[in-house]
């Protein structure tokens, strides 16, 4: 049977406040589920989207907390696993249409390659 795991970082003492600490993993929880970086149009109410930007503009909030706070999620999540990656290696090249490109008729087709790790 497949564990389900909690895949959110847990922010628990990350920024020092508590309240601090639950607004971060609500404001990541909605920036993932909305699937858009405007914070106009994922949250829900003015009230929200106000306690977001305060959120932003507090001294205590930092990216550099929120990144060791994923890192040691995904420690946590990655230990005594089999892990698959997946990495797009899309590569540009241009260099045989440069007639195209200064008519501005390019397309562009990019490769997807995936990679398996165990």
């Amino acid at each position: 049977m497949v564990e389900l795991v909690k895949s959110f970082p847990d922010f628990t003492d990350a920024f020092g406040d508590k309240r601090i600490d639950n607004r971060a993993r609500q404001v990541l929880q909605t920036l993932t589920k909305g699937r858009n970086s405007s914070i106009r149009q994922i949250t829900s109410s003015d009230a929200e989207q106000k306690s977001f930007y305060r959120l932003f503009n507090n001294e205590s909030f930092s990216e550099e907390k929120i990144k060791e706070s994923i890192v040691n999620c995904c420690g946590k999540l990655c230990s005594d696993r089999h892990l698959l990656c997946i990495q797009d290696s899309t590569e540009f090249n241009l260099s045989g249409r440069q007639v195209e490109l200064k008519t501005k008729q390019a397309w562009v087709k990019p490769l997807k390659m995936v990679y398996l790790v165990l």
